[in-house]
């Protein structure tokens, strides 16, 4: 079995789906949590990481990917494994034996070659040969810097000059054919399959060369736009314009947003809008929506608000062609995405143009516009239900039929009965019929919810215990030489022990080897702890090193805050309820240690304030039976 297949069912498949189908997860951070399905327990151990593909159970301390997990779950082998998940993922496996190391060898040569002819196309652009194709680029708003930044190109009218470069540089032909470089003509004979035409590289997430899309020049030139071949590197229903470039953006802003033409992406990125993809001359399928939700929660389509153009999607109409000009409505078909509209991991929104505008014109003409658009972007139902009156006749029967049967087609793909339940209302309403009536015009009826085991309840946990985590997280993102706690600083017993665990261990490689090696050390009695520190961690990834460090800093100082004025609130206290029973210098005693609590906790509140990341006053403390506010401790 070669490893590109095994890949290919890794980036189909969602890990938090398949083992969701075994183990009831909840969102934890960025990761998800749930009962380990492996050994008894009570408190959630068991975490899966979507964007890494991994799951790990801190209890028990197994782990793996979705292959590991289905053979573990169902005691099967790697070959009994894969057949299960590649019919899953709707990959074919026709043989299953070790993995081929020079299947891997030719798919890195074909990406070499790809890249070849990448740097060609870039090199003819700058030439006397590509004036027109420079012109024609300028004309629609690039600067140099976005071209040279996504390497644009130009493929000359000639024919050949493509195939030579490639046999020159030592290149197969038979693999210039493989990935749609070249074409081959019934007799045999080969030719550039791009002449003519700017070109737009396309790379995968990793930044690889994998196919072309290439713009006509010339107005009888067809089709106008025009892609590579489905190929061993490239799959159109599967990969996104600029997803190398949008994939940290998109995780950043928690948003991706999906455009149609290459050059919609490209006047985004321009203007700042990075977490911008484009689908490749066809509608956003459900392998577009397993990548992006990986990477973000929210997946907002950008659609032209032209009434027939939107009808027409929420038909359904098949994948666009290549002769689809970029300026057709076909990013959104509706079916077959049913099972991601209510997916609590996973929104989809419709981000709704003015009419007749495509997004670079938006864009262009008024970013703000294009900013507020997409921060009002509607949940795709209430986008269906939004616009009824404009694509329907609802004064007459034939027209509230047919939006009843559209606005069905998407409701009842909702999962949960609660939400199905209150857009039929809604429904209902908007048609002026009944609820009953919908049912049978969509003829469905609810589906029942797969009754599921209550998840087990987490006492509510203190303010400290949470400020704990996060430090500890922090640690691991945090180089050495940071600012750091002491073990009396952290409220809890757990904190304090993992702690000190921590300042065994030589400064991690990272996260995932310092929290193995936690469990290992400390059992299965700390996993719900390790679990919540993976939560806090992934939550914190996306900051830099410094930005940790300083992070560190600041909530250290706040942990040591908290823990002071514990100290000081129990010292009080027992200063007030012993009162009668201590000695003139007893008292003197608990006195001066008040004072020093107080000194110390004024100076920590001094330090905050240079950090500039005071807030709200929420804590005061007592010198003697005199209170005092944080100003006047500091004071």
């Amino acid at each position: 079995m070669a490893d590109s297949a095994i890949e290919e069912i890794k980036r189909r498949l969602d890990p938090v789906d398949v083992i969701g189908q075994t183990v009831q997860l909840k969102r934890a951070g960025r990761s998800f949590k749930g009962l380990c399905p492996f050994h008894s327990e009570k408190s959630p151990s068991f975490v899966v990481s979507p964007e890494r593909g991994t799951w790990h159970c801190f209890g028990c301390s197994e782990g793996g990917d979705i292959f590991s997990f289905v053979q573990r779950r169902d005691n099967l082998d790697f070959p009994e494994a894969l057949r299960l998940l590649a019919a899953r993922a709707g990959v074919e496996v026709e043989r299953i034996s070790r993995p081929d190391p020079g299947v891997r060898e030719q798919r890195d040569r074909l990406h070499a070659l790809v890249e070849a002819a990448a740097l060609f196309y870039r090199s003819a652009l700058t030439s006397s040969d590509g004036g027109r194709a420079r012109a024609y680029l300028d004309g629609r708003g690039l600067v140099d810097a976005t071209v040279e930044r996504f390497g644009l190109g130009y493929a000359d009218p000639s024919g050949r000059t493509l195939e030579r470069h490639l046999l020159k540089a030592g290149f197969p032909v038979d693999d210039a054919v493989a990935v749609g470089a070249l074409g081959r003509s019934e007799e045999g004979r080969t030719y550039d399959r791009f002449r003519d035409r700017v070109i737009f590289p396309i790379r995968d997430g990793d930044g690889r060369a994998i196919g072309f899309g290439g713009r006509a020049m010339r107005d009888d030139q067809q089709p106008k736009y025009l892609n590579s071949p489905q190929s061993e590197l490239f799959d159109k229903g599967a990969n996104l314009y600029a997803l190398d470039q949008a994939a940290g953006p998109i995780r950043e802003a928690r948003r991706a947003i999906v455009v149609e033409g290459y050059m919609d992406a490209l006047i985004a990125h321009q203007h700042g809008f990075a977490n911008v993809v484009a689908t490749l001359g066809t509608a956003i399928g459900e392998r577009h929506i397993q990548t992006l939700r990986r990477l973000a929660p929210e997946i907002v389509l950008a659609l032209d608000a032209d009434p027939a153009g939107v009808k027409a999607a929420l038909r359904g109409s098949d994948v666009a062609s290549d002769t689809t000009a970029d300026e057709s409505p076909t990013i959104l078909r509706v079916r077959g995405l049913g099972r991601f509209f209510a997916d609590r991991r996973t929104e989809i929104k419709v981000m709704l143009l003015p009419a007749g505008r495509d997004p670079d014109d938006v864009i262009r003409a008024d970013p703000a516009l294009w900013a507020r658009l997409a921060s009002q972007a509607l949940p795709i139902v209430d986008f269906v239900l939004h616009g009824l009156a404009q694509r329907h006749d609802l004064s007459a029967s034939a027209g509230q039929r047919e939006a009843a049967r559209e606005a069905m087609t998407v409701i009842q793909d909702l999962p949960d009965p609660i939400e199905r339940a209150h857009y039929i209302q809604r429904l209902a309403r908007i048609l002026n019929t009944r609820e009953e009536f919908l049912l049978q015009a969509a003829g469905t009826r609810p589906r029942r919810q797969a009754a599921v085991e209550a998840p087990v309840a987490e006492p509510p946990r203190s303010q400290g215990e949470q400020l704990g985590d996060l430090v500890l997280a922090l640690l691991l993102r945090a180089p050495s030489d940071a600012t750091r706690p002491e073990a009396a600083d952290f409220e809890s017993a757990e904190h304090r022990a993992v702690y000190e665990r921590l300042g065994r261990l030589a400064p991690p490689s990272n996260a995932d080897a310092a929290l193995d090696w936690l469990a290992h050390e400390l059992g299965a009695t700390f996993a719900p702890t390790l679990v919540r520190l993976r939560a806090a961690y992934d939550e914190n990834e996306r900051l830099t090193l410094d930005e940790a460090s300083k992070e560190l800093h600041v909530r250290t100082l706040e942990l040591r805050k908290q823990r002071l004025f514990r100290q000081h609130q129990a010292l009080d206290s027992a200063l007030r309820e012993d009162a009668d029973r201590l000695s003139a210098a007893e008292r003197r005693a608990y006195e001066e240690r008040l004072a020093a609590l107080a000194a110390h906790l004024g100076a920590l509140f001094v330090e905050q304030q240079r950090l500039g990341v005071v807030g709200s006053a929420s804590w005061s403390v007592r010198r003697g039976h005199e209170v005092l506010s944080p100003e006047v401790v500091s004071g």
